[in-house]
């Protein structure tokens, strides 16, 4: 398809290899052959880092008011509270899996991020899952387009705990060991606030 465009008859035969090969592997890189150049590297790492913000800013791009008069923000804030009292800390609700773990020596709550997401679509409106796209899958870690959000209402709740040992994390996510395996996209939450939300329940 490149082909049928008259700049592309312009540039010299070099260049248009370069360009063919560059649009043939930047979907697998690990595939280039062995004689791929140095700028042919170069050039499939940054269209694929550019296609990578492009597909961020769409998403993100997806998340705005509808202008009906739903307040999203409100919305999510009180959606937030029943799952912070709904929490599962250290299997206190006799569930397989819990939602985070509870340290005496610390003063926050380690959970997922993921798991505070899906806890909320259980608890969300259909119209703050269409527009916080929480049906939509995606990668865990930090990666879906409601993270953000649900990252910003816990911060303004003052559930957020964003600095451990010196450590500022400009995502407000950290990454854990517990044990021998390690957790990545993990949420500091207060634990004072847990506490007065659903007394006792850091203590089972």
């Amino acid at each position: 398809m490149i082909k049928c465009f008259p700049e592309y008859a312009e540039l010299d035969k070099a260049d248009r290899l370069c360009l063919i090969r560059v649009l043939s592997y930047y979907h697998k890189p690990h595939e280039i052959p062995l004689d791929g150049t140095l700028r042919q590297k170069s050039l499939i790492k940054y269209l694929s880092e550019s296609d990578q913000a492009i597909t961020s800013a769409e998403r993100k791009s997806t998340l705005v008011e509808t202008g009906d008069g739903y307040d999203l923000e409100k919305d999510l804030a009180d959606t937030l509270m029943e799952v912070l009292n709904d929490l599962n800390i250290n299997k206190s609700l006799s569930s397989s899996n819990a939602d985070g773990w509870n340290m005496a020596a610390l003063e926050y709550v380690p959970v997922l991020e993921e798991n505070i997401r899906q806890k909320l679509k259980q608890f969300a409106s259909e119209k703050m899952k269409s527009l916080l796209m929480l049906k939509v899958p995606f990668s865990n870690e930090g990666a879906h387009p409601a993270t953000e959000k649900i990252v910003e209402a816990l911060e303004k709740m003052g559930a957020l705990i964003t600095e451990h040992n010196d450590i500022v994390s400009e995502s407000k996510m950290f990454n854990i060991r517990n044990g021998s395996v390690s957790f990545n996209g993990v949420l500091f939450l207060d634990k004072k606030m847990i506490e007065e939300l659903n007394p006792g329940i850091i203590d089972k």
